[in-house]
């Protein structure tokens, strides 16, 4: 089992078990996650390598790249806002971005 550090809430233990097995299984050679909920960091965790050789471990401050994955929030926006009615996910994007 790979070693994952930092700290968990009770509540949250399975995703510090999943995050553990994704690493010893090699789904990840590293990773960090950390949570929020209601205003409170309930979930910090690291662990594995940070580099394809296995010798810098995963630390607490370790940087990436995140590349397309920062797609998800303006994506995640807009349906929130059409649920909310606010926005018509079928209108032309020109009635919301003009430029």
């Amino acid at each position: 089992m790979v070693a994952v550090q930092g700290s968990c809430d009770a509540r949250f233990v399975p995703m510090r078990e999943r995050l553990e097995a994704d690493l010893a299984e090699g789904v990840d050679d590293g990773a960090s996650l950390a949570v929020v909920w209601n205003g409170k960091l309930v979930v910090d965790l690291w662990g594995g390598h940070a580099d394809l050789g296995h010798v810098v471990p995963w630390e607490a401050d370790t940087v990436v790249r995140v590349y397309s994955t920062s797609k998800l929030v303006p994506a995640l926006a807009a349906v929130m806002l059409s649920d909310r009615g606010l926005i018509d996910l079928d209108a032309p994007m020109a009635d919301y971005w003009p430029a």
